[in-house]
């Protein structure tokens, strides 16, 4: 009897383990067989890193939410870009994507970094929220295991709950060939409307300066430097040099509405002015041979695309943005084409950091702050009604 109860354990188990192989391979909820049209937003964090080293690109771009929505690689006119970014991730994670790039032989040549800042403590999530490490490529994890990790999440009961969901309700492509995210998705923006969307971001990014979540209050930028930890930036341009990669580090655009909450919590100068200088001082002091493989971009501006209105009504129109810190794949085109198209009209939307004295534009970018709270005195009230809100 005892026997018999076990042979049958084992047959049953058997028969389930073949069941859940056939189904999770078919409707492969991690996209390895090429066949999947509709890409989970949690899948997307296994997936990505396969799917870079079967893409191979000459160029890879590595940034956030913001570029993981509204970068797309064709923009650039290089030749085999591939969109590498991840909604959440720091320089931390990124210095792992980077690191799974050069320990899978992929050949990059230009390697383009985009963030809001370059300091180590300023991660909103870890590592293991934002990607997976059972995927990335490390000295702790070898490429052997990663490929024994893709046999086993076909066999995970995680993947076959995603082949349900996705069977149950299908969604809209989430991400194209390319690895840019082909729709908004974050929290639904989209369907709660761009009013509740801005509401919801803006609530989020109140809590975060009241909680000291994600950000650095310097007194001064000597101040600054010491709160801010730069190894792994250090590590990515040390070995981008090392293997003769070039290397773009672009700061991220947002609207004015957010410059506004900064403000009134930490002062512009640690969010907006400091991180600049940080960026510039890496570059200039990279030695004379080595400058041709280094590039620094501000975006983190404000003009004609970032001082766009922006209120918590829903019939507005907007052109450029999803919510305040979101922009829409319109502007990030524009953002590339500022940098990859010769022949491109430049706009006031980027400085070349090498170049632009930083205090002076400083004081010039707070001119146009100023300006905008007074064409504006709505949104200056809406956004100071919205901090008294979410402060009691």
């Amino acid at each position: 009897m005892y026997k018999k109860f076990i042979s049958t354990f084992f047959i049953f188990a058997f028969l389930i383990f073949c069941v859940q192989l056939i189904v999770n391979y078919y409707f492969d909820p991690y996209g390895f067989n090429g066949k999947l049209k509709h890409i989970d937003s949690k899948a997307v964090k296994i997936f990505k890193p396969y799917d870079v080293i079967d893409k191979d690109p000459s160029t890879v771009i590595i940034g956030n939410s913001r570029n993981y929505y509204s970068f797309s690689p064709e923009h650039t006119g290089k030749n085999s870009t591939y969109n590498l970014s991840f909604p959440g991730i720091g320089i931390a994670q990124i210095r792992a994507l980077y690191e799974h790039i050069l320990k899978a032989e992929i050949a990059i040549e230009e390697l383009i970094i985009t963030l809001d800042s370059f300091c180590d403590p300023l991660t909103i999530r870890s590592i293991s929220n934002s990607l997976d490490d059972r995927v990335l490529i490390s000295d702790d994890n070898p490429q052997i295991r990663t490929l024994v990790n893709k046999v086993l999440f076909y066999l995970s009961l995680d993947a076959s709950y995603t082949s349900y969901r996705n069977i149950r309700k299908p969604k809209d492509n989430y991400m194209s060939s390319d690895g840019r995210a082909v729709k908004f998705n974050e929290y639904n923006y989209l369907r709660k409307g761009p009013g509740n969307a801005l509401i919801e971001r803006e609530s989020r990014n109140i809590f975060q300066r009241v909680n000291r979540t994600n950000s650095i209050k310097a007194t001064s930028y000597a101040d600054y430097k010491k709160q801010c930890e730069t190894s792994n930036l250090d590590f990515i341009i040390n070995s981008t040099i090392e293997n003769n990669i070039k290397v773009s580090f672009f700061l991220n655009p947002v609207n004015a509405r957010y410059w506004e909450i900064y403000a009134y919590f930490d002062g512009l100068s640690s969010y907006i002015h400091y991180p600049k200088k940080l960026i510039q001082e890496k570059l200039k002091n990279i030695a004379e041979e080595n400058q041709y493989l280094f590039e620094g971009y501000d975006f983190l501006r404000l003009n004609a695309f970032t001082l766009e209105p922006l209120s918590y009504s829903d019939i507005e129109e907007r052109t450029y943005w999803y919510e305040s810190s979101h922009y829409n794949l319109a502007f990030g085109n524009i953002l590339l084409s500022n940098i990859f198209d010769e022949d491109f009209e430049r706009t006031q939307l980027v400085a070349n950091l090498k170049e632009i004295d930083l205090d002076m534009d400083f004081e010039q970018q707070k001119s146009l702050l100023q300006e905008w709270r007074e064409n504006n005195p709505e949104l200056k009230k809406e956004i100071l009604n919205s901090i008294e809100n979410n402060t009691n």
